[in-house]
């Protein structure tokens, strides 16, 4: 794991899943433009990480603040760094929900694609987080999660 920078975040984008792909499509309403997106997670406040695979970068993740201490969990990833890299990616966002409760937040959220099954599993069963209750078309087609302090 290392400190996260541009070059990374714009590897990774332009190399995305298709289905993280999809769920920026959902998120931003918009086409997804792959430097934008990496420009726009590079500005976001809070601890960044990235994780290398074969020399390259491979997971990049991070925490923004949104306000009221509450913290958005977001992560992008290439399309084989879950199958090499499960166990690091989940000790990486392990540490980030950590970091950003010692700096006081109240809780930390994240959202995923309805068709997602395996990584809602993931985020329940590894990171502790629980499926909420959202506001009916906050974000059509996905799921919010949270964890509190």
């Amino acid at each position: 794991m290392r400190h996260t920078t541009l070059q990374d975040l714009l590897y990774v984008c332009d190399h995305m899943r298709a289905e993280e792909r999809d769920q920026q499509v959902l998120t931003f309403r918009r086409p997804y433009v792959p430097a934008e997106t990496a420009r726009f997670c590079w500005t976001l406040p809070g601890p960044k990480f990235t994780l290398i695979g074969q020399g390259l970068p491979a997971v990049v993740g991070g925490a923004a603040y949104e306000g009221g201490g509450m913290w958005e969990l977001w992560l992008v990833s290439t399309p084989k760094s879950w199958e090499f890299h499960a166990k690091s990616a989940t000790k990486a966002c392990k540490w980030l929900v950590e970091a950003v409760f010692e700096q006081g937040a109240r809780r930390v959220i994240t959202y995923e694609l309805e068709s997602r099954v395996s990584a809602m599993d993931w985020l329940e069963r590894s990171l502790g987080m629980h499926r909420s209750e959202c506001v009916v078309n906050e974000r059509p087609g996905l799921i919010r999660f949270s964890r509190e302090a």
